[in-house]
């Protein structure tokens, strides 16, 4: 019975994918406009159906979606409902590139693990990706195994683009804070919950830290984007370290600072913080505003 409810569902997300976000069944796309497309969080299921659950709380690095395109969309002089001859898809910050059966184009998105989900992630027919900027080297590799045309893409993740958004209130600094992934939570001192409803707020929380330990990905990059050194807390959300490598491998570092404990993340040396101007450079010099050409 399972079996059959999950074809009925991809079959579905098949048919109806111009019409719904990602795999959401619940959340529509507007006709003949440029959709983005974005995690939201949480999720239910019902009857092996995956739908968005009508919440203003969101994982810091999905949330982040939004203010960029609109900042992006500002720096470009577009409009976000400019009528067009065809619906057409963005994806942008997350690990969205296995999220969804659209004809996307690809700005900034990664892959989330290393062996991702075999029925959206093998290349097909009904499928393309116009691939212009991903997150790491190692998501763009990948997508080169699988028979995807990279030869142009780039590299940056929308997040390091934060500090051209948004300066952070900075008052008394704390010695260190602890960002853990939304589904590890644990109960420990000078932590920050990425799962949030003010994305302003947060930012603050982390740039008024002196040093961030993070098993959030986005919680790294914030960190890093905006000057403040950060340490790898190994408690990821499955042990599989395909997306931290693919941000870090990004910046040069093909090894980088990861802790066992916060206690050992404080006996560490404080890692220098990378310089992320030419992911930004990336970014900005290829989001893809012809989209919008009628």
């Amino acid at each position: 019975m399972k079996i059959i409810t999950r074809k009925i569902q991809k079959l579905t997300e098949i048919i109806f994918r111009d019409r719904i976000i990602l795999t959401y069944l619940n959340t529509r796309t507007k006709k003949n406009q440029v959709n983005l497309h974005w995690a939201p969080i949480p999720k239910v299921r019902y009857g092996g159906i995956l739908f968005k659950k009508k919440t203003e709380y969101q994982n810091l690095g999905d949330g982040l979606a939004l203010p960029i395109y609109e900042y992006m969309l500002k720096r470009n002089n577009l409009s976000r409902d400019k009528k067009l001859n065809k619906t057409r898809h963005l994806y942008t910050i997350g690990s969205l590139v296995v999220m969804g059966h659209q004809n996307a184009t690809i700005w900034g998105s990664g892959i989330l693990q290393s062996e991702p989900d075999g029925y959206i992630w093998k290349r097909n027919k009904y499928r393309s990706l116009d691939i212009r900027c991903v997150r790491g080297p190692e998501t763009k590799r990948r997508l080169k195994e699988n028979g995807y045309d990279v030869e142009n893409c780039l590299i940056g993740d929308p997040g390091v683009l934060m500090p051209l958004i948004y300066s952070p209130k900075i008052t008394e600094k704390r010695p260190y804070s602890v960002i853990m992934h939304m589904n590890k939570k644990e109960e420990m001192d000078n932590t920050i919950d990425i799962v949030t409803n003010d994305w302003k707020a947060t930012i603050d929380e982390i740039a008024n830290s002196e040093l961030i330990i993070s098993s959030s990905l986005h919680g790294i990059i914030i960190a890093e984007a905006y000057g403040v050194p950060a340490i790898l807390l190994n408690k990821t959300e499955d042990g599989d370290l395909f997306k931290y490598n693919d941000y870090y491998y990004s910046t040069g570092r093909k090894s980088y600072a990861m802790a066992e404990s916060v206690e050992e993340a404080l006996a560490m040396p404080r890692p220098e913080v990378p310089d992320l101007s030419k992911l930004q450079d990336n970014l900005l010099n290829t989001f893809p505003v012809d989209l919008w050409e009628v």
